[in-house]
This record gives C-alpha cells, sequence and structure tokens, in this order.
C-alpha cells in the first residue's frame, strides 16, 4: 500500500529541506539583487527589501512551512 508511487511523492513534499545562510550566501543574495537592479548598489539591505544579516543561521523548511 505504501510502496508506490504516491508514497514516494509524499516523502519528496515532506521532507525537512535544511539549509545554511551565511555571510558569502548574504553576499550572494545582495549581488544577484544589484544585478537585476544596479539603482540598489551602496543601500543597505534593508533598503534593498531584504532582511538584515546577523550572523549564519541555518533555515529549514517542512512541508513549506518556514
Amino acid at each position: 500500500m505504501l510502496n508506490g508511487p504516491i508514497y514516494s511523492r509524499m516523502v519528496k513534499e515532506f521532507w525537512m529541506k535544511a539549509e545554511v545562510f551565511d555571510d558569502v550566501s548574504a553576499r550572494l543574495e545582495e549581488e544577484e539583487l544589484i544585478r537585476n537592479d544596479p539603482t540598489l548598489k551602496g543601500k543597505s539591505r534593508t533598503e534593498m527589501g531584504l532582511s538584515e544579516f546577523s550572523g549564519t543561521v541555518i533555515k529549514s523548511v517542512l512541508a513549506g512551512l518556514e
């Protein structure tokens, strides 16, 4: 009953996904925004619409919820 394609899709959907957000990731996020909109160059993260970076964080998502 649980060995078909439905079970594997459920596992993929509810699997916990985690990523480390560090200073390199924060810098890359800023650079990507600046590439898309050069007027943001020289502005702070909050002025760009990003959350303030205060240190390395492990972000995890389970079933679409952060």
